[in-house]
């Protein structure tokens, strides 16, 4: 059985306290690979599902959600803020938190712009923000996840970088004022100032040759495993309560939900990562991989059942957990 296990969020804790828990550490000992993922975490659980790894995230993200792209190009339209900075433009963050009628009122606005220019907005929840484009090449931007900041360095590049850093000017001034962010302004939330495009692709057009059960929890963060499953031999099932759960006699990709707090953490460690641990070295589990992301970086750690002389290592020194450097998977 080979077991991939993805954690939203995991990175993000302190690394002083990711350090003091014991199945990461042994993880880290038995990891014969550990590489960072630029592209961030969905590309990483693309290419640990067996998908291409050009295999855009949008489009499966779009599939996960509700929302059939058909042959169209898909990209994410994630809805942020920036502000202006002292001398450029910063990301201030993504906006989780629109009400529905928000949500509505803003895509409302920006397909009644864009509608002669073939883009179309769509909101499946209204923290999850889609573009489908037609045959228009989707934009080549850093994705949403992996940065932080500045912007400039990230904005949309290559030969349809300038038609699309022109497409997301025009958003941010119909967003500039608009009625939904003075209501959000007097509330004290974050105005929605920008879209991010990033992600994009086609959905593939065939069944995929995913063979493992794929779980993930409701909402954004199992977008694209359900996505991948909708192209696979199974259906997606909900992320159940612990490892001891799952169906042992077939591969299996779980994602977890986004570690918050240390609550949370504590309830990865004893329901996921130390049973897991466990399993693989009895060795009925062959191959464990962690996907995690977290602090604008994710991260892959991949092992194989250990020797005995490498279970005792592990457990005399405990060798230490920690995001890898870029030099790791050159």
């Amino acid at each position: 059985m080979r077991f991939t296990l993805v954690v939203p969020g995991l990175l993000a804790v302190e690394p002083l306290v990711l350090a003091s828990i014991a199945p990461l550490a042994r993880i880290a000992a038995y990891a014969h690979c550990v590489v960072a993922a630029p592209e961030g975490l969905a590309q990483a659980l693309i290419a640990a599902a067996g998908g291409a790894p050009a295999r855009a995230a949008a489009p499966l993200a779009a599939l996960g959600a509700g929302l059939d792209p058909g042959s169209s190009n898909v990209q994410f339209a994630d809805p942020v803020a920036l502000v202006a900075g002292r001398d450029t433009v910063l990301l201030e963050g993504r906006i989780d938190d629109l009400a529905p009628a928000q949500a509505l009122a803003l895509i409302a606005t920006l397909n009644g712009h864009f509608a002669n220019d073939g883009l179309i907005f769509a909101a499946p929840r209204p923290d999850t923000w889609f573009l489908l484009s037609g045959d228009v090449a989707p934009a080549e931007a850093t994705p949403l996840p992996m940065m932080r900041g500045a912007i400039a360095a990230h904005l949309p590049r290559g030969d349809f970088g300038g038609r699309w850093r022109r497409w997301m000017a025009e958003v941010q001034m119909l967003l500039h004022g608009h009625a939904v962010n003075d209501e959000r302004e007097r509330a004290g939330l974050l105005p929605v100032t920008s879209v991010w495009f990033w992600g994009g692709g086609r959905a593939p057009s065939a069944p995929g040759v995913v063979d493992a059960r794929i779980f993930a929890p409701p909402g954004r963060s199992g977008d694209v495993a359900r996505g991948l499953a909708s192209r696979s031999r199974h259906t997606a099932g909900a992320t159940p309560a612990g490892f001891s759960l799952l169906p042992h006699d077939a591969d299996a990709i779980v994602v977890c939900p986004p570690v918050i707090d240390t609550r949370d953490l504590a309830t990865l460690a004893d329901a996921w990562l130390g049973p897991a641990v466990v399993a693989l070295e009895r060795g009925d589990v062959g191959a464990l991989a962690l996907i995690a992301d977290g602090r604008d970086a994710a991260a892959v750690w991949t092992a194989r059942t250990p020797s005995a002389w490498a279970r005792l290592r592990a457990r005399i020194t405990l060798a230490a957990f920690a995001l890898p450097t870029a030099d790791l998977d050159e």
